[in-house]
């Protein structure tokens, strides 16, 4: 069997060195993965916001529709059931 004689020491200036530098690290590292996060969720949205505009790219517009008409136009009410309710016309 192997004895130690004599107590091992710990240089805990050192440990303690090592221990903060290590702890940067993790902040340094924490902060990158939120900002990668971040940029994730931004890129998500910007997505997004081109897909919707490339549905509306596909949607037809009314070809009748006057770009500043400001006329309004009143329908008359329908008159073909002049007969009983049950009644087909």
């Amino acid at each position: 069997m192997l004895f130690v004689e004599a107590p091992a020491e710990v240089d805990l200036l050192r440990v303690h060195v090592v221990v903060s530098k290590l702890l940067a690290k993790t902040d340094q590292l924490l902060v990158r993965l939120n900002c990668v996060q971040a940029v994730q969720a931004v890129l998500f949205l910007v997505h997004k916001v081109f897909e919707v505009l490339l549905y509306l790219q596909d949607v037809e517009l009314d070809p009748l529709y006057q770009a500043g008409s400001a006329d309004v136009v009143e329908l008359a009410p329908d008159v073909r059931h002049e007969g009983n309710v049950g009644e087909d016309v």
